[in-house]
């Protein structure tokens, strides 16, 4: 048996689902999509509205596998370090997967297919600066998310699927319980 690698999996992607990014959605179209479509429905529109959708393809190609993944909710560090002085919106994140190979688990970003193995999740900016996030939760896909509380996460789900759920999380973590 060959060894399977995690950099073939964005190939897999592409031969499976090659995503128009070009779609035009408003934002208000993408807000009423986002986070509402399965693995399935993804490939049949054949567009992505975003990181949540890359990661349900790729947690779902990747389990096809027999490869654990877990959908891992990030929000952006300087977004947060806003947020301590007012409320903002739109809300800045991403979502990463956690891959389980052997006994190590790898972040993995399915947007941009790269691991991101240095230390926590991060992405590159165009200026090649690194861009830090820190975990809002984690789980199965975004509606079984255990959100972090301080240095724990919670034993019971929480959904993320609507903004508005998303936001509820945020401030019962971020301003609720600093």
């Amino acid at each position: 048996m060959k060894k399977f690698t995690l950099y073939k999996i964005p190939i897999l992607i592409e031969l499976f689902c090659p995503f128009e990014n070009s779609k035009k959605l408003t934002d208000v179209e993408r807000n009423i999509i986002r986070r509402t479509r399965n693995a399935n429905k993804i490939i049949l529109d054949r567009y992505s509205t975003g990181c949540a959708d890359d990661a349900i393809v790729f947690m779902s190609l990747a389990r096809s596998l027999n490869i654990t993944t877990f959908y891992v909710e990030t929000l952006e560090k300087r977004w947060l370090e806003r947020l301590k002085k007012e409320i903002l919106y739109p809300i800045e994140g991403h979502i990463f997967c956690d891959v389980v190979i052997g006994n190590r688990v790898i972040p993995f970003n399915p947007r941009y297919g790269k691991t991101e193995i240095e230390d926590g999740y991060y992405i590159r900016d165009p200026k090649g600066k690194r861009v830090k996030y820190e975990v809002l939760g984690k789980g199965l896909d975004f509606t079984q998310v255990y959100l972090k509380m301080n240095e724990n996460f919670e034993t019971k789900p929480t959904s993320l699927q609507t903004i508005e759920k998303l936001k509820k999380a945020i401030i019962k973590r971020y301003i609720k319980n600093p």
